[in-house]
């Protein structure tokens, strides 16, 4: 049974890494979003999550109507809503622990509804999880429609720092090379200590300690071979499939739906 446990653990390792694989080659496989500029995507997306954050923090209603966007959108590019849920789950979870408190210390009525009185502590929470549900939604499309290398050229574009955008690639391909890096430790220390459920605490500090240090010189690698590929810190698209027509369309028609539902006062207020 043990023996078992390991193996799961091992799995679960391999399954993520496998998961992180698939995600990188599904990235921009429609050609529909390939034809958008990566600046497009990333503008309308940054532009959503502010329309969500400004709306009122005692007014769930209004949220229900910004689902347009993540619907449209899944609709639209073929992202499937279940692996979705299946790959965010985690998240989801974290997100339905904030604000849990907010009904206990705020107690106010605010409205009767079929009979159930609603605090202004369960409308705060209701709020905040759909204003962190739908930020993440619209996160996970962008990452769906769009490469890493992509994103960090938008950012670019944008004039984000360069040693930001560097720091933020860097870290991608870094916790892809943690999840490596444990899974083989994990592996090793298992064939050396079989039948033993998990990791003996006395051995934490020594195996954490070398998995820092085995990817930090992963990781000092990776960034060498970059610079001798000729990396300057500086991000280049082939525009070659880019249509810079769609990429407007695309900004200007989700601008206009933003804007008017921010005209709505049913919306915002």
């Amino acid at each position: 049974m043990k023996r078992n446990m390991a193996k799961h653990s091992t799995g679960k390792m391999d399954h993520a890494i496998r998961e992180i694989h698939h995600v990188d080659r599904e990235k921009g496989s429609c050609s529909r979003s390939n034809e958008l500029h990566p600046l497009a995507k990333l503008s309308v997306t940054i532009l959503y999550m502010l329309f969500v954050v400004s709306v009122e923090n005692y007014h769930p209603v209004g949220l229900l109507y910004l689902l347009v966007y993540p619907l449209a959108m899944m609709i639209l590019y073929d992202i499937s809503f279940i692996r979705c849920m299946k790959r965010l789950k985690v998240v989801f979870f974290f997100v339905f622990c904030m604000g849990i408190a907010n009904p206990i210390f705020n107690r106010i009525p605010v409205l009767n509804f079929w009979g159930i009185t609603l605090t202004a502590g369960m409308l705060s929470m209701i709020t905040l999880w759909m204003k962190a549900l739908l930020t993440v939604l619209a996160g996970y499309i962008l990452m769906e429609m769009t490469t890493m290398d992509q994103i960090c050229y938008g950012l670019r574009c944008l004039h984000v720092p360069a040693g930001f955008v560097v720091l933020l690639s860097l870290i991608y391909r870094y916790l892809i090379l943690f999840l490596k890096e444990t899974d083989r430790m994990m592996k090793a220390y298992q064939l050396r200590a079989p039948g033993q459920k998990g990791v003996h605490f006395r051995v934490w500090g020594s195996l954490l300690g070398n998995l820092l240090l085995r990817t930090m010189d992963q990781g000092q690698r990776v960034y060498e071979s970059m610079i001798l590929r000729g990396f300057r810190g500086e991000y280049y698209l082939h525009t070659g499939r880019v249509s810079k027509r769609d990429s407007y369309l695309f900004v200007g028609i989700w601008m206009g739906i933003f804007v008017i539902l921010k005209l709505f006062p049913i919306v915002y207020r």
